[in-house]
């Protein structure tokens, strides 16, 4: 139109983009529920942990029950993941970035997407970041070093240090032995409250 219009300067930054403001910048599109099996690889071995129902158990490299919240973390950070910035070259060369003989490699399981597999290579010169890729693919990304406290985990931080489990609800009889021939025995009552002994004559602190 022959009409000139004055607008807000401020609109003229939205429209300032470089290429790598409209890249994706997110590194693995994946729900937490889709993992059926976690492996870890360092150099001081490997984890590999898989989903059974709702929980997570240790595979190898010895069966344990799995701290939960340690792998629902990791699973969390990885979705989460997002790069600083891209490495753009025409070939991957896994060996410059240190990826060809990665610090942590990451596989993931799923049901309906297959094996996902990401390395953490050598850190950049001269900042606070490491090389990532996936595995096949051909980007390398940078992201911040500070993320591998999220994914490098050993045996002792990922199994399960809860020494008994059960549901609280579901005891209806407690005995302590404290001496030979000392011994406390608590009963839950139909009403659900605690009583010491069979008599239920006295009611403990509940």
């Amino acid at each position: 139109e022959p009409r000139v219009l004055l607008t807000s300067s401020l609109l003229s930054s939205s429209f300032e983009k470089k290429l790598h403001d409209f890249r994706d910048k997110k590194i693995l599109d994946i729900s937490e529920n889709e993992v059926k099996q976690l492996t870890l690889k360092r150099a001081a071995g490997t984890l590999v942990l898989v989903r059974k129902g709702d929980e997570w158990f240790i595979d190898k490299p010895k069966p344990y029950r799995a701290d939960q919240a340690e792998v629902q973390g990791i699973l969390a950070s990885l979705s989460s993941m997002f790069a600083r910035d891209f490495v753009d070259t025409s070939r991957l060369d896994l060996k410059r970035y240190g990826l060809d003989r990665p610090f942590l490699q990451i596989e993931l399981d799923t049901a309906e997407k297959g094996q996902r597999e990401i390395l953490f290579g050598d850190r950049s010169q001269g900042n606070d970041e490491i090389y990532v890729t996936m595995h096949p693919g051909g980007t390398v990304y940078r992201v911040l070093e500070s993320v591998l406290k999220s994914f490098d985990k050993n045996l002792t931080a990922l199994r399960d240090k809860q020494i008994l489990s059960f549901a609280q609800d579901k005891v209806a009889k407690l005995q302590i032995d404290r001496a030979p021939d000392e011994s406390i025995v608590l009963v839950k009552t139909s009403d659900g409250e605690w009583a010491q002994g069979a008599s239920k004559t006295e009611k403990p602190q509940q």
